[in-house]
């Protein structure tokens, strides 16, 4: 990615509201990093949760992907 830091903690400034939503949790978490870090840690922890997020989607799509296989085998067994 060819955006430098500098950029984006210009552009990623949070928009900070009174209280975060109670119901949502990753509000909640977003609040507590905003209030106790700097903005370049605010952007390097909003990347290491994306990353994390893409890692657990990937997991999920390899579950997913071998659920299929062994029901695949299975039914090819019982023919």
């Amino acid at each position: 990615m060819s955006t430098s830091v500098s950029a984006l903690s210009q552009s990623a400034r949070p928009v900070r509201s009174s209280r975060p939503d109670p119901s949502n949790p990753e509000a909640r978490l977003m609040k507590s990093v905003e209030s106790v870090y700097p903005t370049e840690r605010q952007i390097e922890f909003l990347h290491l949760h994306a990353e994390i997020d893409t890692l657990l989607l990937e997991l999920k799509t390899i579950k997913q992907l071998r659920e299929v296989e062994v029901s695949q085998k299975e039914v090819a067994l019982t023919h």
